[in-house]
Protein backbone atom coordinates (compact mmCIF):
# COMPACT_ATOMS: atom_id res chain seq x y z
CA UNK A 1 0.00 0.00 0.00
CA UNK A 2 2.62 2.51 0.94
CA UNK A 3 4.51 1.79 -2.78
CA UNK A 4 1.08 2.54 -4.18
CA UNK A 5 0.49 6.10 -2.74
CA UNK A 6 4.38 6.75 -3.27
CA UNK A 7 4.14 5.78 -6.98
CA UNK A 8 1.31 7.63 -7.30
CA UNK A 9 2.27 11.26 -6.61
CA UNK A 10 5.68 10.04 -8.87
CA UNK A 11 3.44 9.39 -11.70
CA UNK A 12 1.74 12.72 -11.69
CA UNK A 13 4.94 14.60 -11.32
CA UNK A 14 5.92 13.16 -14.16
CA UNK A 15 2.68 13.21 -16.26
CA UNK A 16 2.73 17.43 -14.84
CA UNK A 17 6.18 17.83 -16.42
CA UNK A 18 5.67 16.03 -19.65
CA UNK A 19 2.41 18.84 -20.01
CA UNK A 20 5.34 21.92 -19.62
CA UNK A 21 8.27 20.72 -21.53
CA UNK A 22 7.86 21.77 -24.77
CA UNK A 23 8.93 18.92 -27.75
CA UNK A 24 10.96 18.86 -30.68
CA UNK A 25 10.00 16.45 -33.51
CA UNK A 26 12.14 16.14 -36.68
CA UNK A 27 14.17 13.28 -38.67
CA UNK A 28 17.77 13.17 -40.29
CA UNK A 29 18.47 11.58 -43.67
CA UNK A 30 21.71 10.01 -45.17
CA UNK A 31 21.67 11.16 -48.72
CA UNK A 32 24.55 8.60 -49.89
CA UNK A 33 23.13 5.48 -47.35
CA UNK A 34 21.33 2.13 -48.64
CA UNK A 35 17.67 2.42 -47.54
CA UNK A 36 18.59 -0.01 -45.10
CA UNK A 37 21.26 1.66 -43.48
CA UNK A 38 20.88 2.14 -39.70
CA UNK A 39 20.73 5.62 -38.60
CA UNK A 40 20.51 5.08 -35.06
CA UNK A 41 23.22 6.89 -32.96
CA UNK A 42 23.10 10.34 -34.42
CA UNK A 43 23.66 12.92 -32.30
CA UNK A 44 21.27 16.07 -32.50
CA UNK A 45 21.77 19.19 -30.22
CA UNK A 46 19.38 22.29 -29.90
CA UNK A 47 21.24 25.76 -28.87
CA UNK A 48 19.61 29.36 -29.18
CA UNK A 49 21.75 32.54 -29.58
CA UNK A 50 24.76 32.92 -27.51
CA UNK A 51 23.34 30.52 -24.56
CA UNK A 52 25.01 27.20 -23.84
CA UNK A 53 23.22 24.03 -26.04
CA UNK A 54 20.28 23.21 -24.23
CA UNK A 55 19.54 19.67 -25.14
CA UNK A 56 20.70 16.48 -26.77
CA UNK A 57 19.07 13.55 -28.59
CA UNK A 58 20.21 10.48 -30.37
CA UNK A 59 18.28 9.40 -33.56
CA UNK A 60 16.34 6.10 -34.00
CA UNK A 61 16.88 3.57 -36.27
CA UNK A 62 14.62 5.45 -38.55
CA UNK A 63 16.62 8.71 -38.40
CA UNK A 64 14.15 10.02 -36.30
CA UNK A 65 14.22 12.10 -32.99
CA UNK A 66 12.35 14.00 -30.34
CA UNK A 67 13.92 16.27 -27.66
CA UNK A 68 12.61 17.14 -24.81
CA UNK A 69 13.25 21.36 -24.26
CA UNK A 70 12.68 22.70 -20.62
CA UNK A 71 12.45 26.12 -21.78
CA UNK A 72 9.33 27.80 -21.50
CA UNK A 73 7.41 28.61 -24.72
CA UNK A 74 7.56 30.22 -27.12
CA UNK A 75 11.11 29.76 -28.09
CA UNK A 76 12.89 32.57 -28.99
CA UNK A 77 13.01 32.66 -33.15
CA UNK A 78 16.91 32.04 -33.00
CA UNK A 79 16.96 28.50 -31.74
CA UNK A 80 18.18 25.73 -34.05
CA UNK A 81 18.99 22.23 -34.13
CA UNK A 82 22.56 20.92 -35.28
CA UNK A 83 23.41 17.57 -36.55
CA UNK A 84 26.36 17.03 -34.40
CA UNK A 85 28.00 13.16 -35.39
CA UNK A 86 27.38 9.78 -35.08
CA UNK A 87 29.58 6.27 -34.67
CA UNK A 88 30.83 7.40 -37.85
CA UNK A 89 32.11 10.16 -39.32
CA UNK A 90 29.69 12.03 -41.02
CA UNK A 91 29.91 14.96 -43.65
CA UNK A 92 27.10 17.39 -44.74
CA UNK A 93 26.90 21.09 -46.30
CA UNK A 94 26.29 23.90 -43.57
CA UNK A 95 22.72 24.11 -44.73
CA UNK A 96 21.98 20.18 -44.25
CA UNK A 97 23.36 19.82 -41.00
CA UNK A 98 21.71 23.22 -39.28
CA UNK A 99 18.03 24.27 -39.13
CA UNK A 100 15.91 26.79 -37.62
CA UNK A 101 13.17 25.37 -34.91
CA UNK A 102 9.47 26.45 -36.08
CA UNK A 103 6.35 26.12 -34.28
CA UNK A 104 4.22 23.14 -35.44
CA UNK A 105 0.99 25.64 -34.93
CA UNK A 106 2.33 28.98 -35.74
CA UNK A 107 -1.13 30.36 -34.56
CA UNK A 108 -1.31 29.55 -31.22
CA UNK A 109 2.26 29.99 -30.47
CA UNK A 110 1.65 31.22 -26.53
CA UNK A 111 0.47 27.92 -26.03
CA UNK A 112 2.36 25.54 -28.15
CA UNK A 113 4.60 22.83 -27.05
CA UNK A 114 5.75 21.27 -30.31
CA UNK A 115 8.41 22.18 -32.68
CA UNK A 116 9.61 20.97 -36.08
CA UNK A 117 12.74 21.49 -38.30
CA UNK A 118 12.23 24.20 -40.92
CA UNK A 119 14.50 22.46 -43.26
CA UNK A 120 14.85 19.29 -43.92
CA UNK A 121 18.67 17.38 -41.61
CA UNK A 122 21.02 15.57 -44.03
CA UNK A 123 24.19 14.09 -43.86
CA UNK A 124 26.65 11.94 -45.75
CA UNK A 125 28.87 9.12 -45.05
CA UNK A 126 31.19 9.86 -47.55
CA UNK A 127 33.25 13.15 -47.51
CA UNK A 128 34.63 12.35 -50.83
CA UNK A 129 30.86 12.97 -52.39
CA UNK A 130 30.73 16.39 -50.37
CA UNK A 131 34.18 17.62 -52.03
CA UNK A 132 33.53 16.31 -55.49
CA UNK A 133 29.66 18.13 -55.41
CA UNK A 134 31.42 21.38 -54.05
CA UNK A 135 33.76 21.44 -56.91
CA UNK A 136 31.08 20.84 -59.24
CA UNK A 137 29.68 23.78 -57.72
CA UNK A 138 32.32 26.05 -57.58
CA UNK A 139 34.38 25.23 -60.72
CA UNK A 140 31.16 24.63 -63.19
CA UNK A 141 28.99 27.59 -62.15
CA UNK A 142 26.39 24.99 -63.12
CA UNK A 143 27.90 23.61 -66.24
CA UNK A 144 27.23 20.51 -65.58
CA UNK A 145 28.37 18.64 -69.15
CA UNK A 146 32.22 20.10 -68.40
CA UNK A 147 35.25 18.91 -67.54
CA UNK A 148 34.59 18.52 -63.98
CA UNK A 149 31.75 16.32 -64.64
CA UNK A 150 34.38 13.86 -66.10
CA UNK A 151 36.77 13.55 -63.19
CA UNK A 152 38.89 16.32 -63.27
CA UNK A 153 40.02 17.61 -60.07
CA UNK A 154 42.13 20.13 -58.79
CA UNK A 155 44.48 19.29 -55.98
CA UNK A 156 44.04 20.39 -52.60
CA UNK A 157 47.22 22.49 -52.93
CA UNK A 158 45.86 24.50 -55.86
CA UNK A 159 42.71 25.43 -53.85
CA UNK A 160 44.83 26.17 -51.21
CA UNK A 161 46.62 28.60 -53.25
CA UNK A 162 43.38 29.74 -54.96
CA UNK A 163 41.57 30.89 -51.52
CA UNK A 164 44.36 32.53 -50.22
CA UNK A 165 44.90 34.72 -53.18
CA UNK A 166 48.35 33.12 -54.62
CA UNK A 167 49.00 33.55 -57.56
CA UNK A 168 48.83 29.16 -59.56
CA UNK A 169 51.80 27.19 -59.89
CA UNK A 170 52.81 26.41 -63.38
CA UNK A 171 51.16 23.12 -64.15
CA UNK A 172 53.66 19.68 -63.21
CA UNK A 173 52.05 18.16 -66.26
CA UNK A 174 53.59 20.96 -68.45
CA UNK A 175 56.48 19.95 -71.47
CA UNK A 176 59.10 22.58 -71.10
CA UNK A 177 59.35 25.25 -68.81
CA UNK A 178 59.05 28.88 -69.67
CA UNK A 179 61.85 30.62 -70.98
CA UNK A 180 62.09 33.03 -68.03
CA UNK A 181 63.41 30.25 -65.79
CA UNK A 182 65.74 28.62 -68.41
CA UNK A 183 67.79 31.63 -69.55
CA UNK A 184 68.47 34.40 -67.32
CA UNK A 185 67.36 37.50 -67.42
CA UNK A 186 70.00 40.13 -67.30
CA UNK A 187 68.37 43.80 -67.29
CA UNK A 188 70.40 46.63 -69.51
CA UNK A 189 71.14 49.14 -67.35
CA UNK A 190 72.55 52.37 -70.11
CA UNK A 191 73.65 52.08 -73.53
CA UNK A 192 76.72 53.79 -74.46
Amino acid sequence: MAKRSFLLPLLFAYLLQLSIASFLKGSVSCIDCSPSYDLSGVRMAVNCSKEDILSYALTDAKGQFQISIAKPSPLPSDCSVNLLGGKTQLCGFRKSIISKIVAINPLNASTNSSYTVRTPLAFFTSCKKIIEEAKLEKGNGGNYGGRAALGEDKSLNTMATQQAGLPEPPPETFWLPPLIYVIPFFPIIGIP
